[in-house]
């Protein structure tokens, strides 16, 4: 595990080149990701120094090339956007690897560099604990939804925006869920009711008690998520784009 990060300068780094390996990117498009994170953070005065770019040279053809090492406040800034279970399962290796080398390091009474210093760094941080905390806690949550509440969750803890990470959240490869029955109701002319019976009668959804709930169908069209209103929590369906143009089209053909 010690061998995905390295110590330099007593700082706990990465290299891009193991970082891009490891979780199946083109390392030019890691190094295209880095180059925008700088820029981006030349807005923010006070930016700690996340990475730093070093020359290498190809023992098999002689040419040199460039890369990145980072710190873990780097690569947490990095990796923030990175989906899926595989790229969850090496951001996991790679928390359990700086945390073990930074215990190497107090063991060796050098100074402690790999955690932050910083405000920022501090909330990246618990940003990306969290949102392992909310993946293994919510069952079947969204990787992009469990980083918008692991930022949100940084925010609240430490009183800063994270709007420069948030807006590099890639978007959504599934069609997302945003009408109730009622509004789906106000664009075909059918009350709440009406619109659940319909969802129902097509085989999206049933009734258990007083509660509705997706069938296999159904998630081709929609998803359960958690919502929290007067200080109750539950689950809600919410409708996506598909949903909504294959009800208006069933009334219009009535």
């Amino acid at each position: 595990m010690s061998n995905l990060v390295k110590v330099m300068g007593n700082q706990v780094v990465v290299d891009s080149r193991e970082v891009a390996k490891n979780f199946g990117k083109e390392h030019r498009n890691v190094m295209r990701a880095i180059d925008g994170l700088i820029k981006g953070m030349l807005n923010f005065a006070h930016t700690p120094e996340l990475f730093s770019k070093q020359e290498s040279v190809n023992e098999q053809n002689g040419q040199t090339y460039n890369c990145y090492v980072m710190n873990r406040d780097g690569f947490s800034l990095l990796v923030m956007g990175f989906t899926g279970a595989k790229a969850l399962e090496w951001k996991i290796k790679y928390i359990q690897a700086f945390n073990a080398m930074e215990q190497e390091l107090m063991q060796r009474t050098a100074p402690k560099i790999g955690t932050s210093t910083t405000p920022a760094g501090d909330a990246l941080e618990d940003a990306v604990k969290a949102k392992v905390a909310i993946l293994e806690l919510v069952t079947g949550i969204k990787d992009g939804m469990a980083t918008l509440q692991a930022l949100e969750y940084a925010e609240h803890l430490h009183g800063i925006s994270m709007e420069p990470v948030r807006v590099l959240i890639p978007a959504a490869e599934h069609k997302v869920g945003k009408y109730n029955p009622t509004q789906l109701g106000e664009c075909i002319g059918l009350k709440a009711q009406a619109v659940n019976k319909l969802l129902a009668d097509r085989g999206w959804q049933v009734r258990d008690g007083k509660k509705w709930h997706l069938t296999e169908a159904g998630t081709s069209y929609g998803e359960e998520l958690p919502f929290k209103r007067n200080g109750h929590s539950d689950y809600r369906i919410l409708w996506n784009e598909d949903a909504m143009n294959a009800l208006q089209a069933g009334e219009q053909t009535k």
